[in-house]
């Protein structure tokens, strides 16, 4: 049997962190060792098994806050993971990745690593929240052998409150055969499965419905653009999550219910890039969205709000379009830009596609991983896959 690496992820739901979580679990089997995934998220638990990924069933790591708790679900796992044993524990998101380490320092596991899905601590935190994050995240840096974080601004700031020597910056990476979907689908019939003209613009993005993806902006600013260039605008998303409500309610407030469509939940998500003249990300933080790296791997332009993780991926006015977070109107007016050009819109399309190829492929991330993580850790440890 070879070594044994297990994924911890608790109960936050499924999104553009499993990607991340399936490319390690490819990795892992490619260099000889066998992979497991800690999730009590159905969605998540299924998409492993899909794969043919051991899922380990532990109750317990919860999304909610609960100290006592919480230091209780961390014994319990301390022991089980000292029974059975494992070589390596990778741990991801902010309860996960605290609960984890501290478990796999107390068991003595022999590897420890983390990936930031970014920091629970953004730009726009307030002092206060930034400094507990920074305390918090300092102690669990102690537990582990390395942090990954996946963009330039979570680095910087890593850097401010820890050893520079603990934090590896590994930017996010997909396979491009997931995005074969989206090449070979018809924009005509896409449309026509949900009611759009086919003389339609579409703006369009691919996300989980929730607080963090901030869509009120993408809302906001498909009511700015009823029109652009004679023709309607529409805007599309594809995702489920707590926000839906809210949204739906703020779309009838602003009177663009026949033009705002949500798809909900679908397993052929990336098949509706082919759907959108524009990928439009609104978000208020990301580590590195996976969806974003979809969009340029499908060559769509792209607008996005200038926070970390989207200007690790877009330079402005030469793979993408940056724009203030908050902002519908100054959202609204690039959009419009690239509808109204679309000879501009389709060259940053290709920008975006090529700095995909160099930059976020599955393969580069795997190759960026192995050789700036586990490796170095796994030699010093004895450890030989």
């Amino acid at each position: 049997m070879g070594i044994r690496v297990l994924h911890i992820v608790g109960a936050s739901k499924y999104g553009g962190g499993f990607s991340v979580i399936f490319s390690l679990c490819r990795m892992a089997r490619e260099k000889g060792m066998e992979p497991f995934v800690l999730t009590s998220d159905p969605v998540g638990q299924q998409e492993c098994k899909r794969r043919g990924i051991t899922v380990v069933a532990f109750a317990g790591i919860e999304r909610a806050i609960r100290p006592w708790k919480d230091f209780y679900d961390g014994r319990r796992l301390a022991t089980y993971l000292a029974q059975e044993r494992f070589e390596i524990v990778h741990t991801h998101t902010s309860k996960g990745g605290m609960i984890g380490r501290y478990a796999a320092s107390r068991a003595k596991v022999p590897a420890a690593f983390h990936t930031v899905h970014g920091f629970s601590a953004h730009e726009f935190s307030s002092l206060p929240a930034r400094m507990v994050v920074a305390a918090l995240e300092r102690r669990a840096a102690h537990w582990c052998d390395l942090v990954l974080v996946m963009n330039s601004y979570d680095e910087a700031w890593a850097r401010g409150f820890c050893k520079p020597e603990k934090f590896v910056y590994v930017p996010n990476g997909i396979p491009p055969e997931r995005l074969a979907a989206s090449q070979g689908a018809s924009r005509d019939m896409l449309l026509s499965e949900v009611g759009i003209p086919a003389s339609a613009h579409v703006i369009g993005n691919i996300c989980r419905l929730c607080v963090a993806k901030n869509l009120s902006q993408f809302v906001e600013t498909i009511a700015h653009l009823p029109h652009v260039a004679g023709r309607p605008v529409f805007g599309l998303l594809v995702g489920d999550g707590e926000s839906m409500a809210s949204l739906r309610a703020l779309v009838e407030q602003l009177g663009i219910t026949q033009r705002m469509i949500f798809l909900g939940f679908r397993d052929d998500a990336v098949r509706w890039l082919a759907a959108m003249d524009l990928f439009l990300s609104t978000s208020r933080r990301e580590g590195m969205s996976i969806s974003l790296l979809e969009a340029m791997g499908a060559g769509r332009a792209i607008v996005g709000t200038k926070i970390r993780g989207n200007v690790d991926c877009l330079q402005n006015g030469k793979n993408g379009i940056l724009v203030p977070f908050g902002d519908a109107a100054a959202t609204a007016k690039a959009c419009q830009t690239l509808l109204e050009a679309p000879e501009y819109a389709h060259s940053l399309g290709r920008q975006a596609y090529e700095s995909f190829l160099v930059n976020h492929t599955e393969d580069v991330f795997i190759k960026r991983v192995w050789e700036r993580a586990y490796l170095p850790v796994l030699r010093e440890k004895g450890l030989n896959p």
